[in-house]
């Protein structure tokens, strides 16, 4: 039986619900119906509720009632929906531009102050595509590495009180601290400048223990205090000394010393399953893969203290609040967190303690953060200290390796500023015979391809090949290596493999497997690949997409008796291979007319024009592509696609990681 080299989707399983805790709809107070998890509790006072009558005999329960309901402890208090905020002419501006961005994909929340006053806070999309759930302004979000500042206020606030100092040893906390790391101080854990690698090998399911025997003898990069170098491992630390110090869990310390003083009552960790009713937490979507909800991943102890929070954007402004006010740090502590203490590889762009720290074309200060889960997490918190302007956004969303913040962290700023930036397109209703009649692939002159289907009222465009790719990508992706580099250093390495040389493969390891591990498994594959297919008789370098998050160049290889996609995945030095799948860079396009179409991608940010061209009966035969850089015709090769296939996000026994040094040139 030949070896089956498809690329799978894993299956999420999601753990059975309690008997006593089960999903329902009600109405609340306001009219509205909303998703709650019931109790026997709840069960209880819902039955108090139906038993209410005004004015009748069992009145005398409604100060009862009453007390319930707007106590702490309460489902409805605890889950209570609040009003969408768009306020005066900039918040009308911000909301369109987000109305319109959730038309081409996005979803996620965003809350926008100035001057101490909400402007916007509202949701976009959907928490749950699957049971209609949308987005509220009290939906909680995975923030991913905003958690940092969390953090590095929790260390801020043990030396308020005299507990420790950022300049001690991480040897005075922990023991067994070997000799490379016994001159690690809390200030290099703080700063990413400990020397320490940015995460451990792909296991899961850490205990304190063995996360921290594990991070303990990883060999460092540089010399503690020697140079920036963004880490995980290093904030995961910073939670492990967290916990010695203060005799409380990493978990209990923030809630009690950090969220409750702030009033964040609907913030919590991925282990809080019970704290929130399910429709409240949203799932994370990569492309079209839901991967659930973050609170029902397995427990690990690398989560805490780099990525582990689950908050909403109405309690991140609770914090920032909190911050401004000195509720929570005093004002030392918090001039600590927003002072820049080391510069980073970006120019111009310094770190403090879990924030960066840079001025602003206006000649302003701007402290940021931003987070990213491949699950489908992406997050944003600016402040503008200069200006009193305060932009939090969050995503449950993202596209592959494109980000829906890197465009945010742009444009809403040029919105709120009053700077130039590109409007999603507004779009007009058209037939939908009309827009399946556009449906089929188009070739570029250097016969790279455009593939279109017709989807939700509009059109939507992948690419395959170079020339596809660069036509759909922004100028402001382009990598410091061009995508011609990558794809000639792909076809090397492929080359070599071809004639069972697996030596490219080898090079710098980055701390995962030995080079006898990496040939033992190419080997291997290989040797599996051949015996169902046959051997290799070439292979098509497909393009690179440059994406900020990791650029990853397709192949296609073509053995005797089947071809398969395989994409390279580039990143911190390796690169990652696995199984892949086309169309690429799916852009919706909104019809503008019967023949013009505008294009906007989420994770890209730029408008793209497109009309097509008919003969004389009416026949479509060619597709002009234009943004502001070049004007590319493509001819009609094929007619109908109905849907473009999903992407499918691997990530199975198929995938391991390779540098990419000089060596692949010998």
């Amino acid at each position: 039986m030949p070896i089956q080299i498809k690329p799978l989707q894993k299956q999420k399983k999601f753990p059975p619900r309690n008997a006593e805790s089960t999903e329902i709809r009600r109405k609340n107070f306001f009219g509205d119906t909303r998703w709650f998890r019931r109790s026997s509790a709840d069960t209880l006072f819902s039955v108090w509720l139906r038993s209410v009558r005004i004015g009748g005999k069992q009145r005398i329960l409604l100060p009862l009632l009453f007390i319930l309901f707007f106590s702490s402890t309460s489902s409805f208090a605890q889950y209570e929906y609040g009003e969408s905020i768009v306020a005066g002419k900039l918040g009308a501006k911000l909301d369109q531009y987000m109305t319109r961005l959730a038309r081409f994909g996005f979803s996620g929340a965003l809350l926008v102050a100035q001057k101490g006053k909400i402007i916007l806070h509202k949701g976009y999309g959907w928490a749950n595509r699957a049971r209609g759930i949308p987005i509220t302004n009290e939906t909680v979000f995975d923030v991913a590495s905003l958690t940092k500042q969390f953090t590095a206020a929790a260390i801020l606030k043990l030396e308020m009180r005299n507990r420790l100092k950022t300049s001690d040893r991480l040897s005075k906390f922990l023991s067994n601290v070997p000799k490379d790391k016994v001159r690690v101080t809390l200030h290099h854990l703080l700063t990413h400048t400990s020397g320490l690698p940015a995460e451990l090998a792909q296991e899961s399911n850490y205990s304190r223990e063995r996360f921290l025997s594990a991070v303990l003898h990883a060999p460092l990069k540089t010399n503690p205090g020697q140079k920036y170098s963004y880490s995980n491992l290093g904030y995961t630390l910073l939670a492990a000394v967290i916990e010695s110090v203060s005799g409380q869990s990493y978990e209990a310390f923030l809630a009690e010393e950090l969220f409750q003083p702030a009033g964040m009552l609907n913030t919590g960790f991925y282990l809080d399953s019970c704290k929130w009713a399910p429709a409240l937490v949203a799932h994370g979507y990569n492309e079209s893969i839901d991967n659930g909800p973050p609170h029902w991943r397995q427990p690990d102890y690398q989560f805490r203290g780099a990525y582990y929070v689950l908050t909403s954007v109405g309690d991140l402004y609770k914090w920032e609040t909190a911050l401004r006010n000195n509720t929570v740090l005093s004002e030392g502590a918090k001039r600590n967190l927003f002072t820049a203490q080391a510069s980073t590889d970006d120019r111009g762009v310094d770190y403090g303690y879990g924030w960066k720290i840079e001025t602003t074309d206006r000649r302003t200060a701007l402290v940021s953060h931003g987070g990213v889960h491949s699950d489908g997490f992406n997050s944003l918190f600016q402040r503008y200290p200069d200006e009193d302007v305060v932009v939090i956004a969050v995503a449950n969303k993202i596209f592959g390796g494109f980000l829906p913040m890197t465009s945010l962290q742009h444009e809403l700023p040029a919105i709120i500023f009053d700077r130039q930036y590109a409007l999603p397109p507004d779009e007009v209703e058209i037939d939908s015979t009309i827009l399946k009649k556009y449906a089929g692939v188009y070739e570029l002159p250097s016969g790279a391809k455009l593939k279109v289907a017709a989807e939700n009222g509009g059109l939507k465009i992948a690419a395959e090949g170079q020339e596809a790719i660069d036509l759909l990508v922004s100028a402001r992706y382009r990598q410091r290596r061009s995508p011609t580099e990558y794809d000639t250093r792909i076809a090397a390495i492929l080359d070599k493999a071809g004639q069972g040389d697996f030596s490219p493969f080898v090079m710098k390891q980055c701390g995962r497997m030995s080079a006898d591990a990496i040939k033992a498994f190419f080997s291997k594959l290989w040797m599996q690949l051949e015996e169902g297919y046959g051997a290799l008789q070439s292979f098509e370098i497909l393009g690179t997409v440059p994406a900020v998050w990791a650029p990853t160049t397709y192949v296609r290889l073509n053995f005797e008796r089947w071809s398969a996609i395989y994409r390279f995945q580039w990143k911190d030095g390796a690169f990652t291979f696995m199984p892949g799948s086309l169309s690429l860079l799916y852009t919706r396009f909104a019809p503008q007319s019967a023949t013009e179409f505008v294009g906007f991608h989420p994770g890209i940010g730029k408008l793209i024009r497109a009309s097509f061209a008919l003969n004389n009966d009416g026949e479509v035969i060619g597709l002009t592509m234009q943004d502001d850089e070049k004007t590319v015709y493509a001819r009609r090769k094929y007619n109908i696609i109905e849907s473009l296939p999903p992407i499918v996000v691997q990530d199975g026994n198929w995938q391991t990681h390779f540098g990419f040094e000089e060596a692949i040139s010998q």
